[in-house]
């Protein structure tokens, strides 16, 4: 007994230092009707403003499990305007819907990551992709969250995901991110 507990927090600070998060396999979409979201689904044609007035599924309905309403791919054209990256290694994007000023975070994990890795190779080569236009067209290293000085128009491809409601600026009211994102390429001004 006197090794378990001192094992236990070691594991927990562990987790914790390695960035594992509220629902972090359903983030990264490595959860097993994730994993099928991934290979079956099409993406539907959607805005921001639309995915921000979704009803927000309960505690309950997510609990160890990914909502029905998370069981989408989407994909829309948005303005990023804000970028950094976070302590779990994601790229943070605050995007703007095009016609309103309806906001939502849009996270693209990161590939190297020990849970993605040479076992999720269509996952690791998304991420890749997504998180080099990034450093090529947004931010060559997005540091902390930071705002951009001059916007950039996006077509975003991902998951729809619901985090912990309003944690920070940008976030939708009804805590609904795409998350992860599987693509995302410019779109003439």
């Amino acid at each position: 007994m006197k090794l378990l507990i001192p094992l236990l927090l070691l594991l927990f600070d562990s987790a914790v230092m390695r960035g594992q998060v509220y629902r972090w396999d359903y983030k990264i979409l490595i959860d097993t009707s994730g994993v099928r979201v991934y290979e079956k689904m099409a993406f539907k044609r959607t805005t921001i403003h639309t995915l921000t007035k979704i009803a927000r599924p309960s505690d309950q309905e997510r609990k160890n499990r990914r909502a029905e309403a998370e069981k989408r791919k989407v994909y829309f054209t948005a303005f990023v305007i804000g970028i950094g990256e976070e302590d779990d290694g994601d790229y943070h994007l605050i995007l703007k819907d095009v016609t309103t000023d309806s906001t939502l975070i849009a996270e693209i994990p990161d590939a190297a990551q020990q849970k993605i890795k040479n076992k999720f190779p269509g996952l690791e080569h998304d991420y890749s992709t997504s998180r080099q236009f990034i450093e090529e067209n947004i931010d060559s290293n997005p540091g902390s969250i930071h705002d951009l000085t001059t916007p950039v128009k996006v077509r975003v491809y991902g998951v729809v995901f619901f985090d912990r409601a309003a944690h920070g600026n940008g976030h939708a009211a009804n805590g609904v991110e795409v998350h992860p994102v599987l693509k995302i390429k410019s779109i003439d001004q």
